[in-house]
């Protein structure tokens, strides 16, 4: 991702300040450790060690620390933490709750995670397929807070932000989330990976092999993990706000109007994007999936031979098939939300369920957009048409 994506998505970030109102303290111990820490308005300036938090039923993740430029805020961040698990012939349904047996297994959380396949990493996937990753289990998240109080006791009011990454929902990934802006405030920071293009949209009815809208099933488990775990990072459960940019905002949007993460999330901020998007939003699931299987060189008769076919390829010749199908077909499917998924998260088009009163929206909403938003794009692509 570039510099100008990343400061282009948090832009706005000032004026939703006004959402983050601290809820109060929840009250009872949390077993949060460090090897060392110093705070650094203390006064200490001997060198920081890497911060170690422990969840009960995952295990301890050792972080690390970086000041803001320019200022004396300290950072402390915690990368690539499972919040599920995609196995092997689980390629596009529901991931699978993180292993829980592994509560005194110490892991290193200061590296940035392996990013969901997408096509402009399509050389990174390949290495890791030839180094026999699963590249497929791609369910992590990132953590950013500015303090954790006391190795015994963490005090959880400070209001937390899942941020949603944007791209078109075939591109980008969790480490666009910088926390330079934001954390100037008192604010945790999450930032998410979830599948992106064919493995998060693809659709087959008949057969139940790809159930469609699997992006917006991961993000329903890591607000679940959120929701559970966000406490130990100093984030307070019960403030806790989703922020979507671009394909970002309409994939937030939509899981709001589903309904089946509500209980995970008490505020929401849209930049550049909504579930009512017509360029993300599939209009023929069927079709789409049948030319990205025959682009991937499968004998396709009907469609209840796309998943049985795709399943047997690389996650590679999948994001090649769907480059070239995208070639030729730019504004076509394959990352897009379905609309009748088989786990009934947009069970008819957003602008019904917009109208639908059991399905109104009744949190504080923010929405906007930066002031160059959609100028990458008008200047490469669509020039070129009018020239």
């Amino acid at each position: 991702m570039t510099g100008s994506k990343m400061k282009c998505g948090f832009a706005i970030t000032f004026a939703f300040v006004v959402l983050l109102r601290l809820g109060e303290c929840a009250d009872g111990s949390y077993e949060v450790s460090f090897e060392s820490y110093y705070d650094i308005n203390d006064g200490d300036s001997s060198p920081q060690e890497r911060p170690l938090v422990h969840l009960p039923t995952q295990g301890s993740f050792e972080g690390d620390h970086f000041a803001i430029n320019g200022t004396d805020i300290n950072i402390m961040r915690f990368l690539g933490i499972k919040y599920g698990n995609v196995p092997i012939g689980g390629r596009f349904k529901r991931g699978l709750h993180v292993d829980l047996s592994h509560s005194s297994r110490k892991t290193d959380a200061s590296k940035e995670p392996m990013p969901c396949p997408s096509f402009p990493d399509l050389d990174m996937v390949m290495e890791n397929e030839a180094r026999g990753i699963n590249v497929d289990d791609c369910l992590t998240l990132s953590v950013f807070t500015r303090k954790l109080q006391s190795a015994t006791y963490l005090d959880s009011n400070t209001a937390v932000v899942v941020y949603i990454h944007g791209e078109s929902l075939f591109d980008g990934s969790a480490e666009e989330a910088k926390p330079d802006y934001l954390l100037k405030n008192e604010v945790v920071l999450v930032s998410v990976n979830y599948r992106l293009a064919p493995f998060g949209f693809l659709f087959d009815n008949n057969t139940h092999s790809m159930p469609g809208n699997v992006a917006l099933a991961d993000l329903e488990m890591a607000l679940q993990w959120i929701s559970k775990n966000i406490i130990f990072f100093g984030g307070d459960p019960n403030n806790i706000s989703i922020m979507g940019q671009s394909g970002g905002a309409t994939l937030a949007h939509a899981l709001a109007l589903s309904g089946k993460a509500k209980q995970y999330f008490h505020k929401m901020i849209l930049m550049g994007g909504t579930a009512l998007n017509p360029y993300l939003i599939e209009d023929n699931a069927e079709k789409t999936a049948i030319e990205i299987a025959k682009h991937a060189n499968c004998r396709v008769y009907r469609l209840d031979d796309v998943g049985r076919c795709l399943y047997n390829k690389k996650s590679s010749e999948i994001l090649r098939a769907f480059y070239n199908y995208k070639k030729e077909h730019s504004f076509n499917g394959g990352n897009k939300i379905i609309v009748g998924d088989l786990y009934n998260f947009i069970p008819k088009h957003p602008a019904l369920m917009i109208k639908d009163p059991e399905r109104q929206l009744n949190i504080p909403l923010l929405a906007g957009v930066t002031q160059h938003f959609g100028a990458y794009l008008i200047s490469s692509g669509f020039l070129s048409i009018l020239i």
